[in-house]
Formats: C-alpha cells, sequence, structure tokens
C-alpha cells in the first residue's frame, strides 16, 4: 500500500475536490480528504474510503 507521503511525493498537485479516477479510465468521484492511510472520495452522495 502507498502512504500519504509517497503519494503526495509522486502527484504533487492532487488535493481535495479533485476528480478521481481508477487506472481504466472509469469516473469514480470527487476527492474529498487525503488521509495517512486512505483517500476518501465521494461518489454518487457516498462517500467511500
Amino acid at each position: 500500500m502507498m502512504r500519504r507521503e509517497e503519494f503526495l511525493r509522486l502527484h504533487p498537485d492532487a488535493k481535495g475536490e479533485m476528480v478521481a479516477y481508477s487506472k481504466d479510465g472509469e469516473k469514480l468521484g470527487r476527492i474529498t480528504a487525503l488521509n495517512q492511510d486512505t483517500i476518501s472520495v465521494l461518489a454518487g452522495g457516498v462517500e467511500r474510503d
């Protein structure tokens, strides 16, 4: 699993309220939080970690 520091080092422009996509290009939703071990994504009104 990639930790927050490593993720932010690889993706320095990542921030909350950006749109998250899967590797195959599927839209997952909006990033609501970048936590230590998780990224929270709001998809269809339901928040997922």
